[in-house]
């Protein structure tokens, strides 16, 4: 699900918001789905590391797929705002979400 691969051609015929929804409103759902699949799999199927070298495995793939499914919360906004040419809210969210992770770049 790429971000910045969005200043491709719009689409004819429609309005934009209603291209921004059709394009924007499946990326939740697919993710909870990847994430539930990657989880399981990772969970489940593979081999488990030893438990004295890692012993949260279990809690870390939960954690990282949730980490996953917020990021994919924020991200509409983000892309909604990329197409319909809102700087202004594409600033905030990039502000926020810099301030959110901590990068000191």
């Amino acid at each position: 699900m790429e971000k910045e691969g969005l200043k491709f051609r719009r689409h004819r015929g429609k309005n934009d918001s209603q291209f921004v929804c059709t394009l924007l409103c499946p990326r939740f759902p697919i993710g909870v789905t990847c994430a539930a699949v990657f989880g399981f799999v990772w969970l489940f199927l593979l081999e488990h590391p030893d438990p004295i070298s890692i012993p949260h495995y279990d809690l870390g793939v939960k954690v990282f797929a949730m980490s996953t499914l917020i990021k994919l919360l924020g991200e509409p906004m983000r892309m909604a705002s990329q197409i319909l040419l809102y700087p202004r809210i594409r600033v905030i969210l990039t502000m926020a979400n810099y301030v959110v992770k901590g990068n000191n770049r």
